[in-house]
């Protein structure tokens, strides 16, 4: 069984395990064309703005139920990806 990242409560009924997902869990990263890190990328669910990109270009994202698209903005460039658990990338083209 593979546990994705994210926030997990374990129960014990009995001499049974019980597992329940409350939460998944992207440490999304933001980079330019070059793979250098962009900071204060303005990161989208739809209208719903989620936070803004660190120093290193990283927010981290939790999200329930199913995966959400989110979108990526710098300036004028505008990217979107869909929100995978663990560690992932979206590349923004920058000028």
């Amino acid at each position: 069984m593979k546990l994705y990242a994210g926030e997990i409560n374990f129960y014990r009924l009995h001499s049974a395990l019980s597992i329940e997902r409350t939460t998944f869990v992207t440490d999304l990263r933001v980079v330019d064309t070059e793979g250098n890190p962009v900071k204060w990328a303005r990161v989208y669910n739809g209208d719903r703005f989620i936070g803004s990109t660190d120093k290193d270009g990283k927010l981290p994202v939790r999200w329930k139920d199913q995966q959400p698209e989110v979108g990526v903005k710098f300036r004028e460039a505008i990217s979107t990806g869909l929100l995978v658990p663990g560690e992932m990338e979206i590349i923004i083209a920058v000028n």
